[in-house]
């Protein structure tokens, strides 16, 4: 059972912030933990298709890389992370995201796929 309104991906912030302000308990951790209001696709994220996602967890499977970064940055990286639980590879998930987010914004604004996303679901 969920604590989210079934039509919050449809609420304007001032609901949900109106929302909040009379949520059960546990409401807001759920829905930091679930992710934004806005449907994924609104916000400029690609949105996979179901096959692509982990059955059991429902979210996309990780796949290991690795990248050349300064000690310095690698350091900084884990003071950044402290005791969050996804560490260093959670806070450079967030930057890459965010960073293909404001790279796609652009196209998403004028209805179209970025030239690199061609053939996935914007």
């Amino acid at each position: 059972m969920t604590l989210l309104p079934d039509n919050l991906a449809s609420m304007t912030p001032d609901e949900v912030a109106e929302w909040l302000d009379t949520a059960p308990d546990g409401a807001l951790a759920e829905l930091l933990r679930t992710g934004s209001a806005v449907p994924p696709a609104q916000a400029g994220f690609i949105v996979l298709p179901d096959g692509d996602l982990d059955a059991e967890t429902g979210t996309e499977p990780m796949k290991v890389t690795s990248f050349r970064l300064p000690v310095h940055m690698i350091d900084e990286l884990g003071r950044v992370a402290g005791r969050d639980r996804d560490g260093r590879s959670g806070v450079v998930r967030e930057a890459l995201s965010r960073y293909l987010s404001d790279l796609r914004r652009p196209y998403l604004d004028r209805g179209e796929n970025p030239p690199w996303d061609e053939g996935r679901v914007a």
